[in-house]
């Protein structure tokens, strides 16, 4: 089982980096077919979005699999985290066969899908104490409030149009989002590793 959660965090850390570097790259094709035409760097922007899209895909299949052979082998929140990330791999793809960066639209639905999760995470934890009281540790339960209080701030930030100018300030705030997302799944593997040892 923790072979397959760490390779869940592998699969999930590489397709945020994937995110991140697609941005950088989109912004780079962009100077550089600036004097060449429009079209073009159109074209492959949308080559682009297509091949994440189907990486996306291919990523949540996989877990999907891995759980059919074995229920619940990869947490239910990394499979939610996939499945969104495919839902933003289809918006950027439909962005970009508009023919305009909008980068700041396609943050704003990154931002909001964070704040879902996250909220939906307290939800679950305290739905869990209701039934069984103090399954979740205080101290995590805090620790996922404090994380909903960050995501609410971030989509704050990201609906304020000063705050995200240019493709490069996107790039910025995908880095911190690859920063915290990998994070949260080394806290995962962490809390995994602690649990089988505790067993033995």
């Amino acid at each position: 089982m923790r072979i397959c959660v760490i390779t869940a965090v592998a699969i999930a850390a590489t397709s945020l980096l994937a995110s991140s570097q697609d941005a950088a790259d989109r912004d780079h094709d962009t100077k550089r077919h600036a004097g060449v035409g429009q079209g073009a760097a159109a074209s492959i922007d949308v080559q682009i979005a297509e091949a994440k899209l189907k990486l996306a895909e291919t990523e949540l299949r996989r877990v999907t699999e891995v759980n059919r052979r074995v229920a619940r082998t990869i947490p239910d929140s990394t499979v939610g985290w996939l499945e969104r990330n495919v839902e933003l791999a289809k918006q950027q793809l439909d962005l970009a066969r508009q023919g305009d960066q909008h980068w700041h639209a396609l943050h704003i639905r990154q931002m909001e899908a964070a704040l879902r999760d996250a909220e939906s995470r307290v939800q679950r934890a305290e739905g869990m104490n209701r039934r069984v009281p103090r399954s979740v540790d205080e101290f995590d339960l805090e620790r996922l409030r404090l994380k909903a209080e960050i995501a609410r701030l971030n989509l704050a930030k990201a609906r304020d149009p000063a705050n995200v100018k240019s493709p490069e300030a996107h790039l910025q705030w995908q880095v911190d989002q690859v920063r915290d997302e990998i994070g949260r799944l080394k806290d995962q593997v962490e809390r995994l590793s602690i649990t089988s040892e505790a067993r033995l």
